[in-house]
C-alpha cells in the first residue's frame, strides 16, 4: 500500500467539501465558537501581540462595561438584556460545537465510504458527543491562552531589539510558543477524533491523542506549514476581492454623478458593495472552516488506521540509503 501524500489529503477534503455543499452552512456555525483546527487563530493573535508589543487583545471591556452599565438603563431592563445575552451565547456555543461535531462525522464517514453526507442523522448523532468536544474546546482555548499570555510576559520584559541576547531569547520563546501551540491544537485535534470517532472517554482521548502527535510530529508540523501556505494565498484572494466587490458599486456612484451626484444612490452604491463584501467573506469562511476540518479528519484517519509518512524523513531516508 502507498503512503497517503499531503496532495492527496488535500484533493480528498476538497472533493467532499467542493461536492456536497449542503455541508458548507455547518463549517460557518462551527466557527462561531468552536473555530478551525489547526494553528492559524493563535498565530494571528501571537503576532497580533507582538505587533503591539505584547498586549493580548481578548475583548473591549470599557466598550462592554459601557454597554452594559454606562448606557441608560434600569435594574430590570439590565437582568433582563443580562438573561437574553447568556441565552443567546450559551444557544451559539451549542449550535457550534455540534457542528463541527457534525462535519467531523461527515468526514469520517466520507472517508469509509465516499457518499453523499446525510446532514440530519449526522446531527442527531453529533448531540451525544457534545459534552466531550465542548470540554476540548475550553481546554484548548484556556491553554492557548495561557502560552499566549506567559509569551507576552517574556516579550514585555525582555525588549527583543535592546541586544543580541535579548533578541536571541525572544526569538527562542517564540518558536518555543509555537511549538506548544501546535503540540496543543494537534492532540485536541487527535483527542477529538478518538473521542468521537472510536468513542474514547475524554482523559483517554487525551492520551491516545497526545500519542498520535508524538509518533506523527513531523506530519503535524509540515501539514500547518502548508495549511498556513494555503492562509497566506487565501489572505491575498481576500484583498483582490475587496477591491472586486466594489466595481458594481463604482459603477453606480459613475451613474450618480451624471445626476448631480444624487447622495441617496451613492449610500445605496456603497452599501451594495459592503453586503457583497461581507457575503463573499461569509461564504470563503465557510468553504475555508469546512476544509480545514475535513483536512485534519481525514489526516487523523490516516495516521490512526495507515500512518502517514513524514516528507521530510522520506527525503533524509533517500538521501542517506
Amino acid at each position: 500500500m502507498h503512503e497517503p501524500t499531503y496532495r492527496q489529503t488535500l484533493i480528498h477534503s476538497w472533493k467532499l467539501v467542493w461536492h456536497n455543499k449542503n455541508i458548507w452552512g455547518l463549517g460557518l456555525l462551527s466557527a462561531i465558537f468552536a473555530g478551525s483546527f489547526g494553528i492559524n487563530n493563535f498565530l494571528g493573535q501571537l503576532f497580533n501581540s507582538i505587533s503591539t508589543n505584547g498586549e493580548i487583545a481578548i475583548i473591549s471591556w470599557p466598550t462592554l462595561n459601557y454597554f452594559y452599565f454606562g448606557a441608560d438603563f434600569n435594574t430590570l431592563s439590565l437582568i433582563i438584556l443580562g438573561i437574553v445575552s447568556v441565552a443567546i451565547i450559551v444557544g451559539l456555543i451549542f449550535v457550534s460545537v455540534v457542528s463541527k461535531i457534525s462535519l467531523m462525522l461527515i468526514s469520517v464517514d466520507y472517508y469509509k465510504k465516499d457518499h453523499e453526507p446525510r446532514i440530519v442523522p449526522v446531527w442527531h448523532k453529533a448531540l451525544k458527543y457534545f459534552w466531550k468536544i465542548f470540554t476540548l474546546e475550553i481546554l484548548r482555548k484556556i491553554l492557548f491562552l495561557l502560552v499566549l499570555f506567559i509569551f507576552s510576559l517574556i516579550w514585555i520584559n525582555t525588549n527583543p531589539f535592546a541586544n543580541i541576547w535579548t533578541m536571541i531569547i525572544s526569538v527562542l520563546a517564540l518558536a518555543l510558543t509555537i511549538l506548544l501551540a501546535l503540540a496543543i491544537s494537534s492532540v485536541t485535534i487527535f483527542a477529538s477524533g478518538y473521542a468521537v470517532i472510536d468513542e474514547e472517554k475524554l482523559y483517554p482521548s487525551i492520551i491516545r491523542g497526545y500519542k498520535l502527535f508524538k509518533k506523527h510530529f513531523l506530519v503535524n508540523v509540515e501539514m500547518s506549514i502548508i495549511l498556513l501556505i494555503i492562509d497566506f494565498i487565501l489572505i491575498m484572494g481576500i484583498i483582490l476581492l475587496m477591491s472586486l466587490t466594489f466595481v458594481p458599486s463604482l459603477l453606480i456612484w459613475i451613474i450618480a454623478g451624471f445626476f448631480a451626484n444624487n447622495m441617496g444612490l451613492m449610500a445605496f452604491g456603497f452599501a451594495l458593495g459592503l453586503i457583497i463584501l461581507l457575503l463573499s467573506i461569509v461564504l470563503i469562511g465557510a468553504v475555508y472552516n469546512t476544509f480545514y476540518t475535513t483536512t485534519w479528519m481525514y489526516m487523523f484517519m490516516k495516521m490512526h488506521h495507515e500512518g502517514f509518512l513524514s516528507r521530510l524523513r522520506h527525503y533524509f531516508k533517500k538521501l542517506f540509503n
